[in-house]
């Protein structure tokens, strides 16, 4: 006949956990059919910075961590640990800096803690001497060097520069997939 004993279990854990995925679109939303990029690290900190776990993605990108207790934690992915040249577009916080601040309830999962990365693209060409002013290369048409050339978004702004090689050649490198 006691009453008033109420207990709270404070050992009741939650978890978190998302995918690493390959952006193929890099719109930075996971579309149907963008795979998981496996064997990705992920590591999960206290706010403090203290490593509470490493983790590797599994073959679909998916990481968990469970059995932890309820508080702010912060889940970073290291691009080392991704393909080559991987470009992020897509992060939790929409920060692209490859981390994210997550809260963990007692008891419950903190899911879509998904990050997005696109292999990098290229574009270039040649800038030459159309002799025969028929808009196509053929041999004997020489490349011009040192010609400065722009990189535009689509909305025309001007994201790069560089200049023709001595055979007139140019390439602008470690671009998302997307409009120039």
């Amino acid at each position: 006949t006691n009453t008033g004993n109420d207990f709270l279990d404070t050992s009741i854990l939650g978890s978190l956990g998302g995918v690493v995925w390959a952006d193929a679109d890099a719109d930075g939303v996971r579309d149907a059919g963008e795979a998981g990029i496996a064997n990705a690290t992920v590591v999960v900190k206290g706010v403090a910075g203290n490593v509470i776990a490493t983790l590797t993605t599994d073959a679909n990108g998916a990481y968990q961590q469970a059995n932890l207790p309820a508080g702010a934690y912060r889940v970073e992915v290291q691009p080392a640990s991704l393909p080559a040249g991987s470009l992020q577009t897509g992060d939790p916080d929409s920060s692209t800096d490859h981390q994210t601040l997550a809260s963990v309830v007692s008891g419950q999962h903190t899911g879509l803690l998904d990050f997005g990365y696109a292999s990098p693209a290229s574009i270039g060409d040649t800038v030459w001497h159309d002799l025969n002013a028929n808009g196509i290369q053929e041999a004997g048409e020489p490349g011009i060097a040192n010609v400065m050339v722009k990189l535009l978004s689509s909305s025309q702004t001007v994201l790069a520069t560089t200049t023709t090689d001595a055979n007139g050649h140019y390439q602008f490198g470690g671009l998302l997939p997307g409009s120039y």
